[in-house]
Formats: structure tokens, C-alpha cells, sequence
């Protein structure tokens, strides 16, 4: 397993508005991922969810969506995330499998994303959705006491190999250190 961690949308959520109930926790999870030095894994589909989410509330609140999301696409800009998309095409019926296999506890997405840390060895993922731990190859992370020691991970199934043409579009970034709001 590397010593990356997928972030879902609902710690996203948490870490950007500064009113979510897990705005606290969030912020204490995002300084221990820096002090264990854990590579933040963010894929398409999460971000989507994340603007989604963000813009509902700002519309909710009354305020302007333009700022917020302006501020999603600067911390997260497209050429650092891990795109998923193109790959639903390969992974739809693996998804509805596991999806069938948690009596849909996990969504597609979240499924798609489970398959995906799997397949990328990925062993973390930094969540406030406690459905993901119906699988047993990845450790929930939904708060800074979950990160120690960081090489506790559960190892499960060995990741499925790609040939070399599908391993050059899982793409991993390590996103220099930003502001945590």
C-alpha cells in the first residue's frame, strides 16, 4: 500500500465550509495528513459532489456560489485530480456488484471510488461516510486519531494489475501544501 489517502466529498465539505457541523474535525484531519506527510488522492467525481454541495448551500444561505466554487477549482485545479470518469465504462458492473454486496449502503460513487483506491492501492480514505467501512481493503479515516501510525492499514485484496496503457491514466499528485480555511 502507498502512503496516499483518497478524500471523499464529505470531509471535503467539512474542510471548505467553515459553518459544517465536522468543520472542527476536518481541519484537525487536514494538519495531521501534513504532519504524516500523506499524499491527498482527489478524483473527479468527489470534486463534482463537492460543488454540488457547496453551491447548495451558498444558495440556501443566500450567498454567492462564484467565490466558493472559485476557491474549489484554485485549491483542486484539473490537472491535480485522479479522473474516474473515463473509467465507468470498465468498472460499472464491478460497482453494482459491490454496491449489491453492502444492500446498496455504499452509492455509485462511493463504490467507484472504493474500487478505485483498490485498484490504485490507496489503503486510506479520509471520510465522514462510515458506510466505506464495508470494505475490508480500506481504512476509514474520519478523524486525526485514525492517521497513527500511518502503516496500520488494513491490507486487503492485492490491487488488479492494469496493463500499462490503463496505469498511465490513474494520475496521483502530490499537491503542494495549502491553506487550510
Amino acid at each position: 500500500m502507498n502512503r496516499d489517502a483518497l478524500l471523499d466529498s464529505s470531509y471535503l465539505v467539512a474542510l471548505l465550509d467553515g459553518t459544517d457541523v465536522w468543520h472542527k474535525r476536518a481541519r484537525a484531519i487536514a494538519e495531521a495528513l501534513d504532519t504524516w506527510s500523506i499524499a491527498s488522492v482527489v478524483s473527479d467525481c468527489v470534486i463534482n459532489e463537492v460543488a454540488s454541495v457547496l453551491a447548495r448551500r451558498c444558495r440556501d444561505k443566500g450567498r454567492n456560489a462564484a467565490a466558493v466554487l472559485r476557491e474549489l477549482l484554485d485549491r483542486f485545479p484539473p490537472h491535480e485530480l485522479t479522473y474516474l470518469y473515463p473509467e465507468i465504462r470498465r468498472m460499472m458492473e464491478p460497482a453494482f456488484s459491490l454496491m449489491a454486496a453492502t444492500d446498496g449502503r455504499l452509492s455509485f460513487h462511493d463504490a467507484l471510488l472504493g474500487l478505485s483506491a483498490r485498484e490504485m492501492g490507496t489503503g486510506l480514505i479520509v471520510t465522514f461516510d462510515l458506510d466505506f467501512t464495508a470494505l475490508e481493503w480500506l481504512r476509514v479515516v474520519s478523524k486525526p486519531e485514525d492517521l497513527h501510525p500511518p502503516q496500520g492499514v488494513r491490507e486487503g485484496p492485492a490491487p488488479r494489475e492494469f496493463p500499462a496503457p490503463a496505469a498511465a491514466r490513474w494520475k496521483r499528485k502530490t499537491p503542494e501544501k495549502r491553506s487550510r480555511t
